[in-house]
Formats: C-alpha cells, structure tokens, sequence
C-alpha cells in the first residue's frame, strides 16, 4: 500500500478530505465483506503494519479518492470498530501511531486493506402459488416463489410450514435458488390445513420472507390452490 510522507502533524487534519480526481473501487481485486449494521466491527483485517504501535486509527473511504479518520480510540487489537452514516461500500485502513507504528495516511488512489459493504434492505420476497390437489398425486403441493436482492447468493431462499399462523414453523426445504417450484411430499400426519413460508437470506444477512394467508387449501386432500393477489413482501 502506498502512503504519504506527511509528518505527523498533519494528524490535526485528520478528518479532513484528501481527494482526487481518480476511481479505484472497480476492478479491486480485495474480496468485499457484508455487514447489515452500520456498525463495523473488523477482525480479518491484516494488522501486522501496526505492530508496536502505541494507537491504531482505523481510516475509512468509499471510492479511494476521498479518506477520512472513521472515529478516535481504535484499540489496538481487534475488533477495530467504525460507524458508518448509511448503506454503501466503504474501504478500511489500518494506521499505526506512536512508537513502532509508521503513522503514514492513505492517500488518494491507495487501495483500502478490506472492503466492508453495508446493507442493510431486506429482501423482496413473493410466494406466488401454493397448490395441492389430486392432479399432483397423494399427498404432494407444488410451491412458487420469487425473491430479489441486490445481494442475493446462488441459493439464498429456504421454505417452512405451519397449522397456525403464529407457529411453530418447520422448515422442510432449504439451499433453495432465489426462483423457482418446490413439489413437497406432505408429511403423513399433516392435517388437511397448514401455512407455508418462504425466506430469503441475503450476503449480509437480511431476512425477507412471504407466507400463504390462509389455512386449509394446501393440503392434498383438498382439491385446489392458494394463489398471492398481492405483490412482493419484504
């Protein structure tokens, strides 16, 4: 990582901007991080630039062009701790102070140690059809579903059911993809009425979900389906 050769009083200006005209989030080869907080609490961050240091500061940025001092009194073992303002990618840097530290700033265009990006919007989830009935065979729903998020993994969605509205919920169905049908074999001692729910868990870890909102047309015993009128939940 490049850094200036300011002396360190130039540490009175710590929070003030250091910019320029140049972009440097895309095309980082630094692995991004998620967090639904806003806030950051570092463990992974790559520390050995700091040993001996009597303060760490923990600098913070969200392109590379502008940094700032993300807060005062970083300990100097982990976890380093930021509070960030809203939802975004944000870059952590790690300086050393005092002592062995170097003291050196990052300076426009360095890359960041970690990137951490916040998130902290759930999922928008849909259960379009619950169906059962005799053209599926005994026993047997088909489930349909969609889920969207900007931070979706490959199978985010898991699938849960129900007698009453207020639980207990059992999963039956889990590692499912964002969209998709789900044939369930109804277990045998299910009576003729149940809900079903379905989750989608995010890379940062919010949770959307969406559940039949009624009873009783999902059973294989009872000719029909439970369609959504409605749209997407959260």
């Amino acid at each position: 990582m490049a850094a200036s050769s300011r002396e360190p009083n130039a540490r009175e200006a710590a929070t003030a901007a250091i910019s320029q005209t140049e972009t440097a989030y895309t095309g980082s080869n630094n692995s991004i991080h998620y967090a639904n907080t806003r806030l950051i609490k570092l463990n992974g961050i790559n520390d050995a630039s700091v040993n001996g240091s009597t303060t760490v500061e923990l600098w913070c940025t969200k392109d590379t062009r502008t940094w700032r001092r993300c807060g005062a009194g970083v300990p100097h073992q982990p976890p380093y701790v930021a509070q960030v303002e809203d939802e975004g990618v944000y870059g952590f840097t790690l300086v050393g102070v005092g002592a062995g530290g170097n003291g050196k700033l990052p300076r426009p265009g360095d890359q960041p140690q970690t990137w951490v990006e916040v998130d902290l919007t759930k999922p928008m989830v849909h259960l379009i059809s619950f169906e059962a009935g005799p053209d599926r065979g005994a026993r047997a729903a088909a489930i349909r579903w969609v889920a969207t998020d900007s931070n979706l993994g490959p199978h985010p969605v898991k699938l849960s059911y129900a007698e009453r509205p207020d639980g207990p919920w059992t999963t039956f169905a889990n590692g499912l993809p964002g969209s998709g049908t789900y044939t369930w074999k109804l277990p045998p001692q299910l009576g003729s009425g149940m809900l079903v729910r379905v989750e989608a868990t995010d890379l940062a870890g919010n949770v959307g979900m969406d559940q039949s909102s009624d009873p009783g047309n999902g059973a294989a015993e009872q000719p029909g389906a439970w369609r959504d009128q409605g749209g997407i939940r959260r």
